[in-house]
């Protein structure tokens, strides 16, 4: 049976100051909130602290006062050879008597949505990045409290018990998404190895421009459609929509002021130097474009080959081992010239797209519905907390 009490009843906020500075040669266990999210507290010379900090000990249970929203909640091991300080980020609470609190249960119930709900409603700052909670407005919570220690430690090991079927659910969701990840490219590159095999290849410079970037000239912000040519940069690729065709800029030129350099529609747009090679991300142009000096065009021949048969091509290309894999890496035309495109007939390229464009929206179908159902899968441990300290578990 559970009775609700005041968090206060059961656990007092605890811990002295210390300054590690002024043990500069002392190795410290560190508590902070990068630890947490690393998972493990950091061992951390006293010379290397500079804010003042927390002492605590085994079985503390620490709650971040920072953004509360974010269930944030850490028990303090068993200590090692290392004092054990903690960020003033958290909120340090010793259980008053552990024959009748177990800190496991604590811990675990001050994750659970109840719980957070409640502290998140007390918090303090008006930005929202930066709310806190003092410890007074924590302590006055009421908290389930089951009278024997032994339905306490229950309920923790049926917790614990559910929370590791949710990893392995996880994992297998981690490497189902890898598969998901991995299973258009497969289609590409098995499609194009038959299509080699089937037609006679050209070197890309034969059936294609290739073109590099230049400095841009200043733009406007305002788009002027059809009379208007976009200003590409490489963080242009990242805009929401142009994931796959590239229709917007966060710069425009008027079309008479874009001179011969522009790049027509339907060119395929890739990074050319730096770590953008490594994304290895390739764009459509949906619309006339001039490219910065850190992109290049490829540029379809229309009598021999077709803008989305070559976009999908390039598709299959690992830039970053057709780079010269220096510091800063570099794509130039000469790696980009004599690789070998299959050249099928016109109307055969156009059914390879149309299959390929039926593949592509399969995956992309299947990859919607995976994140949709991985969204409900994220809700799973608060709704084991939830249905845990509701005593529905």
């Amino acid at each position: 049976m559970s009775k609700m009490v005041p968090l206060e009843d059961v656990a007092a906020v605890s811990g002295s100051p210390i300054d590690p500075s002024q043990h500069s040669d002392e190795a410290f266990d560190l508590y902070s909130l990068p630890a947490y999210d690393a998972g493990a507290p950091a061992i951390v010379p006293g010379r290397d602290i500079k804010s003042s900090k927390t002492v605590v000990s085994a079985g503390d249970v620490l709650l971040s006062k920072l953004n509360p929203r974010i269930p944030r909640v850490w028990l303090v091991d068993q200590p090692g050879t290392h004092r054990q300080i903690a960020s003033t980020e958290f909120i340090p609470l010793r259980i008053r008597d552990r024959t009748r609190v177990d800190p496991e249960y604590l811990a675990l119930m001050l994750l659970a949505p109840q719980f957070i709900g409640e502290v998140a409603k007390q918090v303090r700052s008006s930005t929202k990045s930066h709310q806190r909670v003092r410890p007074a407005d924590v302590v006055g919570r009421l908290v389930p409290i089951p009278d024997r220690l032994d339905v306490q430690r229950s309920t923790v090991l049926r917790i614990k018990a559910c929370m590791e079927r949710v990893e392995e659910i996880e994992r297998d969701a981690a490497e189902a998404s890898r598969e998901i990840d991995a299973l258009f490219p497969a289609i590409l590159n098995e499609r194009f190895a038959e299509i080699l095999a089937a037609y006679q290849p050209q070197a890309l410079e034969e059936v294609a421009d290739i073109r590099g970037g230049a400095s841009l000239p200043k733009g406007s912000p305002d788009d002027g459609g059809d009379e208007s040519v976009l200003l590409v940069k490489v963080g242009d690729m990242n805009i929401e929509g142009n994931e796959r065709v590239i229709g917007v800029a966060r710069e425009f030129l008027p079309r008479c002021e874009a001179g011969r350099n522009a790049v027509p529609s339907g060119g395929v747009v890739l990074p050319k130097r730096g770590g953008a090679i490594a994304t290895n991300k390739k764009r459509l142009l949906g619309r006339r474009a001039l490219i910065d000096p850190n992109l290049m065009a490829i540029v379809a021949r229309q009598d021999v080959l077709s803008t989305e048969y070559l976009y999908y091509w390039t598709l299959t290309l690992d830039l970053a081992a057709l780079s010269n894999g220096g510091v800063i890496p570099q794509l130039n035309r000469k790696d980009l010239a004599p690789l070998q495109v299959p050249i099928p007939p016109s109307d055969m390229q156009q059914q390879i797209v149309e299959s390929l464009k039926r593949a592509e929206t399969y995956c992309g179908q299947l990859r919607a519905e995976f994140d949709a159902a991985q969204a409900e899968r994220g809700q799973l441990r608060e709704s084991i907390l939830r249905k845990a300290f509701a005593g529905e578990l």
